[in-house]
């Protein structure tokens, strides 16, 4: 079946509100009428590459108020910067990483732990937190470790 949806304007705040259930208009109401107002939670601090490899261009960006992914395309590779807000204050926790396995390399990135994983089919990973702002940040291409950490000590924070 289809889920049912109510939505709702507050106009104090402007803000439009939504449920999705697989339940009956007056649950829904009950639900809807039983909200709270939390904290709003941080926007995404906006980070990008001051450098990429000659050659790369930057071929889209998608994502929202959670995560963000900047896509660069050079020929037939590719390489990706990912920024995502996390709660978690441990890299092996924000990236679901099992830290023992014998191909993450721990290393340094900006004074601040980070992991390389080379990838089985060329993409590697570089991957480290900024646990000043609450962001994971990752860089996957088809380049050597010494070039994502050239990329990754030239990530800016812009406004």
């Amino acid at each position: 079946g289809l889920a049912n949806t109510l939505a709702w304007v507050d106009g104090d705040a402007n803000l439009v509100f939504a449920i999705e259930a697989f339940t009956d208009r007056d649950t829904m109401v009950r639900m809807a009428e039983s909200m709270e107002p939390g904290p709003t939670p941080s926007p995404l601090p906006n980070y990008c590459p001051a450098w990429v490899p000659e050659g790369y261009r930057k071929t889209g960006e998608r994502g929202g108020f959670q995560t963000r992914i900047a896509n660069y395309r050079k020929e037939d590779m590719e390489l990706s910067f990912t920024v995502s807000l996390t709660e978690e204050a441990r890299l092996a926790d924000a990236f679901e990483l099992d830290m023992t396995a014998e191909r993450v390399s721990v290393l340094e990135v900006n004074g601040t732990e980070a992991v390389f994983i080379p990838g089985e089919a060329g993409s590697n990973r570089l991957c480290w937190l900024d646990i000043n702002t609450g962001v994971a940040l990752e860089l996957t291409a088809q380049e050597d470790l010494e070039t994502l950490q050239r990329i990754a000590r030239q990530i800016v924070q812009v406004d």
